[in-house]
C-alpha cells in the first residue's frame, strides 16, 4: 500500500493484479485500485475534484489518466 499525507489529508492506494488478457493479438495486463481519502486534520474539508495519473512500472509513460468530479 502506498500512502501520503499532505496538509492533514491522507491518501492511501492499494493495487492488485487482476490478470492478463489478449486484445488484437497483444497481451494486456489488468490492475485494480482502491483509493482511500482520509481527513486527519482538525479542519473540515470538502473534496471538489480529483484526478489520478497511473503509470507503468518503468514510469516512462502515462498509461491512463482518470478525472472525476
Amino acid at each position: 500500500m502506498i500512502q501520503q499525507v499532505t496538509r492533514g489529508i491522507k491518501i492511501s492506494v492499494q493495487t492488485s493484479f487482476e490478470g492478463t488478457f489478449y486484445k488484437n493479438y497483444k497481451m494486456h495486463f489488468a490492475f485494480g485500485y482502491v483509493i482511500t481519502i482520509e481527513n486527519q486534520s482538525k479542519n473540515s474539508v470538502q473534496l471538489t475534484s480529483r484526478h489520478w495519473k497511473i503509470k507503468d512500472s518503468s514510469v516512462k509513460q502515462n498509461m491512463l489518466m482518470v478525472k472525476a468530479s
